[in-house]
């Protein structure tokens, strides 16, 4: 569907990479949506001037703001994630979903998550 040989996407050491992390960001928002639902995403957008920030999505977590960042690989910059936390300390510590292994920042109030874990986060004990 891409138009692009298949021999230069399987070419990328990491598939979640493929066409700059969108395809990482188009399996976390599907398996959001068969976990909580909702006909449309919700993210967070911050438009000023010379400081814009977006975050890819916010969920409803056992009554809270969950935000969420996908990143198309195992690390990636956090920008707009640490300046919603800044702005919004009311919402829950923030996911991060990538090929990255399980892990945390607490300081940063950041944690870090497999993509493959995106389906089972309303079960998950954070």
């Amino acid at each position: 569907m891409s138009e692009r040989p298949v021999d230069e996407q399987l070419k990328e050491g990491d598939l979640l990479n493929v066409y700059n992390g969108a395809l990482a960001e188009q399996f976390v928002a599907q398996e959001l949506a068969a976990t909580f639902g909702g006909d449309e995403p919700h993210w967070w957008k911050r438009d000023a001037r010379n400081a814009q920030a977006e975050v890819d999505f916010m969920v409803a977590l056992d009554g809270k703001v969950q935000p969420i960042e996908v990143k198309g690989g195992a690390a990636g910059r956090l920008k707009s994630l640490h300046q919603l936390l800044k702005e919004c300390p009311s919402v829950l510590d923030a996911i991060v979903f990538s090929s990255a292994q399980f892990g945390e920042i607490r300081e940063q109030r950041l944690r870090f998550l497999p993509i493959y874990f995106a389906g089972s986060l309303r079960n998950a004990e954070l």
